[in-house]
Formats: structure tokens, sequence, C-alpha cells
């Protein structure tokens, strides 16, 4: 803790934090915008073909015949345009939802581009820390018999790993 009251290791910790929050963030927005550009091509083709139906109704064609007979014309040609404006509603929709993820995807940019040399000032922390710790002589043996104890329990988890693939 410095005099000022804040560490920097503990400040560079939640920036590095904030960082890979953010990356996570940015994936899971562009799967977002991905999803968002797929649903509006598939709803602009739906519209097309309800444009297709409104307009098939209002032309001289036999189905339009066969309605007019049965008088059930116009019901069909209102509920052929409440279909249409129902995809025009579902397309503006989406695609109001594809731009708050793209603002959305922005701001992620901006806080990756914010903290993007976070791990590396926390590193540095870290290895400045260590060095300190090495150069105190009452410190230096105890952090010796803690890598010595690191390096055998990495062996260990390195030969059970083998032992468990062999397995």
């Amino acid at each position: 803790m410095t005099e000022t009251g804040h560490d920097p290791l503990e400040t560079a910790k939640e920036r590095m934090y904030r960082y890979q929050r953010a990356q996570r963030r940015r994936e899971e927005l562009q799967q977002r915008v991905n999803d968002h550009e797929r649903r509006i091509i598939k709803l602009e083709l739906e519209l097309e073909a309800e444009q297709a139906d409104v307009e098939r109704l209002t032309k001289l064609t036999l189905a339009n015949l066969f309605h007019t007979i049965l008088r059930s014309k116009e019901e069909q040609l209102q509920l052929e345009r409440q279909q249409v404006l129902n995809a025009v509603l579902a397309l503006q929709t989406a695609r109001q939802a594809l731009e708050d993820t793209k603002a959305d995807l922005h701001q992620v940019g901006d806080d990756l581009a914010l903290y993007q040399h976070a791990e590396a000032e926390y590193n540095d922390l870290m290895a400045q820390k260590e060095a300190a710790l090495r150069s105190k002589a009452a410190l230096s043996p105890v952090l010796r018999e803690m890598e010595e104890q690191i390096a055998e329990q990495s062996l260990l988890v390195k030969e059970l790993s083998e032992a468990w693939r062999a397995g």
C-alpha cells in the first residue's frame, strides 16, 4: 500500500480485469451483430414474400378472381396487408436492435483501447514487486524455498498429466 492509500498493483489488476471483461463482451456483441444481420436478411425475404402476396391480390389473376367470386378478396387483401405491416415492423425492430448492438460494440472497442496496456502494466508491477522482495535479505531464502516448492509441484502436475493421458 502506498502513502496515498491506493495500491498501483491493485489498480493494474482491476484494469486488466476490465480489459478481459471487455474482450468477452466484444465477442458476445459480435455474435449478436451476426445474429441480428441474419435475422434482418430473413425478415427482408419474408417482407418481399408478403408484398408479393399483396401484389397478387391487387392484380387480375386466377386467385384474385376466385377470391372475388367468394367475396373474400377484401378480407384476404386486408390480411395480406396486415402481414406486410407486421413484417415491416419486425424488420424495423431488428434493424434498431442491430444498430443498438453496434453502438454497444463501439463502446466496448473504446474500453478495449483504454485498457489495452493493462496486462503489461500489471506484469511490470509484479516484476518490480518480485525484484523488491528478492532484494530483501531476510525474505530471499523464503522466496527461494517457495520457488523450489512451486517447481516441485509443477513437475508433479506434469507427471500426473502424462500418467493420466497414458492411462
